[in-house]
């Protein structure tokens, strides 16, 4: 039809290029998107890809306001369409969600892999680009072989090595990912709250030849939260003494990484010589946990730019984090959960981000009576102190004596603060 001079020119006579471009900025949001593709069927067909570019199945069970969702009835719906949907899907997995679904009594593992399995072979070769397989339970051989000989493109895979000590010896388990067989992987997070022993042995034999087109490396044995154990690291940070050959050694890529001072994170830098942070020069984002904060903040080179805008740490030496602090600027994002056996921060190293910071997380563990733990208010002065020269920070969390809370919005006029985390100390 040709469009008359003068007339508007509908929305739906733009090129289709120009329209799944426009859409694109809908597509965060799934109600807008919906939304839209339901005005028309030409809508509807141009948006495909980014209604089923992402199928991620969460096999859980859903909040009691909504009621429980029938884990096969979803799959069931899905292989329905799967014709139509695979076509499209480019990012593909199980993703773990609260609280988590009984697999062994709503679903079984063997038909959960069977019915993956049908989607998978939908897929054409060599469209996929990430995976995600966090459903408490193993990775399947069968879908490993399968995306290793069909899905060689992936660039992203995140996977829960998960596996049962209640009845599998963690030290039988096979490893059945061949990380080396997707060429295009630059994105690698690996968790486990038992990681079986051989996928630690694989591990430290490649993570050396991974490590050097990465742009992401997690490996850590929660995906969530802290360990609220108490810390056996000594404090003294002359321990840390980097090797003659520390610096030789670089992984230009890496822009992210984390990792747990775990089985596999205690013999990391061993294995890479890895011994500081200024083995990573393009890193933005870092998570550790326990010795690792230390060994790899005591050691930065000085002559190498620190361009970090996230820092994650726990128990790391209080020294250490301060000297290493004062050493840049540019964080964006502080979180630092402080040992049982050392006192909070002091404001200087804090405040020396004040220009870019906008979420600061303090938190520390202490002891109460012979076993248990449990997290220690922040101390006033420290309080008034960061509201007082934080004036970007959009966020902040810590646990907030009673007598503080109430003079809150004194001490941090433009931050949001949670009400929950106070306490009657």
């Amino acid at each position: 039809m040709s469009h008359r001079a003068g007339a508007p020119l509908a929305f739906t006579a733009l090129p289709e290029e120009i329209l799944l471009h426009t859409l694109t900025y809908v597509s965060e949001s799934l109600e807008d998107t919906l939304a839209v593709s339901i005005t028309c069927k030409k809508l509807n067909r141009i948006m495909r890809p980014l209604l089923y570019g992402t199928v991620l199945i969460s096999p859980r069970k859903a909040s009691s306001e909504l009621g429980p969702v029938d884990a096969q009835a979803t799959m069931d719906s899905l292989l329905s369409q799967v014709n139509l949907i695979a076509p499209y899907i480019q990012h593909f997995g199980l993703c773990k969600a609260e609280p988590a679904l009984d697999l062994s009594r709503e679903i079984s593992r063997e038909r959960v892999t069977e019915d993956l399995m049908l989607i998978l072979a939908k897929i054409p070769p060599g469209q996929l680009r990430s995976l995600r397989w966090d459903g408490n339970f193993s990775y399947p051989e069968s879908i490993a072989e399968h995306l290793q000989t069909y899905q060689k493109n992936l660039e992203t895979l995140i996977i829960d090595l998960w596996c049962n000590t209640s009845y599998q010896d963690p030290k039988k388990v096979k490893f059945s990912l061949d990380i080396f067989a997707f060429r295009n992987v630059r994105h690698l997070c690996l968790y486990s709250s038992s990681m079986p022993f051989s996928n630690v042995q694989w591990l430290l034999a490649n993570i050396s030849k991974l490590l050097i087109n990465l742009k992401t490396l997690a490996v850590m044995r929660s995906n969530r939260g802290y360990h609220l154990w108490t810390s056996t690291q000594p404090t003294d940070e002359g321990i840390y003494s980097r090797s003659r050959t520390s610096f030789e050694i670089i992984y230009p890529f890496l822009e992210t990484l984390a990792c747990d001072d775990d089985d596999f994170g205690s013999q990391l830098p061993h294995h890479l010589g890895l011994e500081s942070i200024s083995q990573f020069p393009n890193l933005r984002s870092l998570y550790s946990r326990l010795c690792l904060s230390s060994r790899w903040l005591s050691n930065f080179d000085p002559k190498v730019p620190i361009l970090l805008t996230t820092l994650e740490v726990q128990d790391c030496i209080m020294t250490v984090l301060s000297k290493f602090l004062l050493a840049f600027q540019g964080l964006v994002n502080l979180d630092i959960a402080v040992s049982p056996g050392e006192d909070y921060l002091d404001d200087a190293p804090i405040l020396h981000h004040a220009a870019t910071l906008k979420r600061l997380v303090l938190w520390k563990t202490g002891r109460f009576g012979r076993s248990n733990q449990g997290l220690m208010p922040i101390p006033l002065p420290l309080m008034r102190s960061l509201g007082k020269g934080l004036e970007r920070l959009q966020e902040f969390c810590a646990l907030i004596p009673q007598a503080t809370w109430t003079a809150r919005s004194g001490f941090y006029p433009k931050a949001s603060l949670d009400p929950t985390n106070k306490t009657n100390d």
